[in-house]
């Protein structure tokens, strides 16, 4: 690796607050304060992120709206569309549904300016869904899916596979839903979390490779990040692509610090400094992340047998089908993830 990184795509998470309690949430444990986010927080990011020639942006980590708490009138999210906008950074927004719907009312421009919205789902069977996210979003998420729908503005449905949803009776029902809202599928293999002393969520090496043997099977490949799934489909895999061309950028904290993580899921990396001080050359220190706790969970040690050695018995799918995507250019290097041709129903 050369010495100047290239940072392609690159995660912001929003605020320290989110109204909901998803089990298997990411940021929960990095919410450092109840500090929000400052306009001028906001530029000096924006304008550093522009220094280091970053192309896109996804806005998530909690739901995104909540940029400087429960208020939704302190909301900063449209002025953060409209900043990235300005200074030529495609914007991709996540959301369970509600920031999708909130950010529409609010300002419909920012709204047609997002390149992507991303909408998470974990199970296409509602009660199920809603239970996991611990509020009653499957409705909000359809209404988010029409009103983009209706400001043309590209959908990706976002499912986070894991112990419990990533049978093929729940792919198929992901991907029929994939369909009925003309999005792409987009799978996102849960990640190491630890919570009380144990791993919770985590797919074992069996139900990921029976899941994913029926997801390219029965979808176009557009895009592939996840380094098991690369290799099975006989892509070139350079290594992690965590703190080289992608980081995080965390929640602000109680000193107004703003924290990088080169690993985009997982925070334990993370390195701060005060954002008048420029993210330039804090991103350009980031260590490079070896995955350690994602490579855990690939080869087994310290974790459940069943969830061990995911690399020993990588199948032969190179002859499935992979096809081009101007979606390679905006997530190719960014996350671990999975997506598939838009459906037009």
């Amino acid at each position: 690796m050369s010495e100047e990184r290239i940072f392609t795509h690159v995660g912001w998470s929003l605020g320290n607050y989110c109204p909901f309690r998803c089990k298997h949430c990411y940021s929960e444990w990095v919410r450092d304060s109840d500090t929000g986010l400052s306009r001028e927080n906001i530029e000096s990011i924006c304008e550093d992120l522009a220094s280091l020639k970053v192309r896109h942006v996804t806005l998530g980590g909690n739901e995104p709206f909540f940029t400087n708490g429960p208020r939704k009138s302190k909301s900063l999210l449209p002025y953060i569309i409209r900043t990235l906008y300005r200074h030529g950074i495609a914007c991709h927004l996540v959301s369970s549904g509600p920031s999708v719907i909130l950010l529409a009312k609010a300002d419909p421009t920012a709204f047609a300016m997002l390149a992507s919205v991303n909408l998470s789902c974990d199970s296409p069977i509602a009660a199920e869904h809603n239970a996991n996210r611990g509020a009653d979003l499957y409705s909000q998420l359809q209404l988010a899916a029409k009103i983009a729908i209706s400001h043309d503005v590209r959908r990706i449905l976002l499912y986070c596979a894991m112990d419990w949803n990533f049978d093929i009776e729940r792919i198929s029902g992901f991907f029929e839903m994939a369909r009925n809202l003309s999005a792409h599928p987009r799978i996102n293999a849960a990640k190491p979390i630890v919570k009380g002393g144990a791993v919770v969520n985590l797919l074992g090496a069996q139900k990921f490779w029976s899941g994913f043997d029926y997801v390219t099977n029965h979808w176009p490949t557009q895009v592939v990040t996840e380094p098991p799934l690369r290799l099975a489909l006989g892509l070139e895999f350079d290594g992690p692509s965590c703190g080289t061309c992608t980081f995080r950028i965390s929640s602000t904290d109680a000193e107004g610090s703003v924290k990088l993580s080169g690993c985009t899921y997982v925070h334990s990396s993370r390195i701060g400094l005060h954002p008048k001080s420029g993210l330039v050359e804090l991103a350009r220190r980031l260590k490079v992340n070896d995955c350690g706790d994602c490579l855990a969970r690939l080869k087994g040690p310290g974790w459940e047998p069943e969830s061990a050695n995911l690399l020993e018995r990588v199948p032969d799918w190179r002859t499935r089908t992979v096809v081009a995507s101007d979606l390679n250019g905006a997530f190719e290097g960014y996350l671990c993830t999975w997506i598939g041709a838009r459906s037009l129903g």
